[in-house]
């Protein structure tokens, strides 16, 4: 099973072991890429740590966040603090739910990873597609990004494939499904303290079944309809 259509990606890294390690993780699954968000790493040093994927590790590209998001169809953020019920935008998943929804794309994917001492910050998390946590089975779930990076490879290694694989919906259109949401809801007198829930919780919903862009299109029309009948009404 080929990995070729994923990439890894970590933010702000400093540490050469963790970088190289990376390469060399890139290289054993047979990856695509390897992308540094603002990196701050001397690369001479992290090479020998890549072993036979310093040829990754140099032909790794730099880009900010928000470019991450726009070359991606689908960009997967982890985490080590799971969120409560409470916290709709921490509802994340454990690798072998990802790796269902990762393998059953077409599109391009890249699995990020946060700043070694920090990780992603709320925000960022915020704008992925999906969130992995990994258990651990104790209290103390932070793991060095290397051995997270192993898990979440081999869980994508030992699931199985889906026999046929789906098209992502346009990122403007998935956007433009969630504004429509928020939209209808203001416009039907849904409580506002909980629209935000709401469209977190419709981001989910849609990252989590993989619908296609015709059903995507289709849930669009029905909300756009909505809201012209509603705005009519006033």
């Amino acid at each position: 099973m080929s990995l070729s259509n994923l990439s890894l990606a970590i933010v702000e890294p400093t540490y050469t072991v963790n970088v190289g390690h990376l390469a060399r993780l890139a290289k054993n699954f047979g990856l695509s890429s390897l992308i540094l968000i603002n990196p701050s790493f001397n690369m001479e040093e992290a090479l020998p740590y890549a072993s036979h994927g310093a040829d990754i590790l140099r032909s790794s590209k730099t880009m900010s966040f928000k470019e991450v998001l726009e070359h991606f169809d689908l960009v997967v953020g982890t985490t080590a603090i799971p969120g409560g019920s409470r916290n709709i935008r921490r509802d994340v998943v454990p690798p072998e739910v990802a790796a269902k929804r990762i393998l059953s794309s077409k599109g391009s994917v890249c699995i990020v990873f946060g700043r070694e001492t920090t990780g992603l910050t709320n925000d960022e998390l915020e704008l992925c597609d999906m969130v992995i946590s990994i258990p651990t089975g104790t209290s103390y779930r932070t793991l060095n990004i290397s051995h997270a990076a192993a898990i979440i490879l081999y869980t994508l290694v030992a699931t199985r494939s889906p026999k046929t694989k789906r098209s992502e919906v346009p990122r403007s259109i998935r956007t433009l499904l969630l504004d429509s949401a928020v939209e209808l809801a203001n416009l039907s007198a849904f409580p506002k303290y909980k629209i935000p829930l709401l469209r977190e919780a419709l981001k989910m919903i849609i990252n989590r079944s993989s619908p296609t862009p015709r059903e995507a299109t289709l849930i669009l029309g029905l909300f756009r309809k909505a809201i012209l009948a509603l705005s009519r009404k006033d």
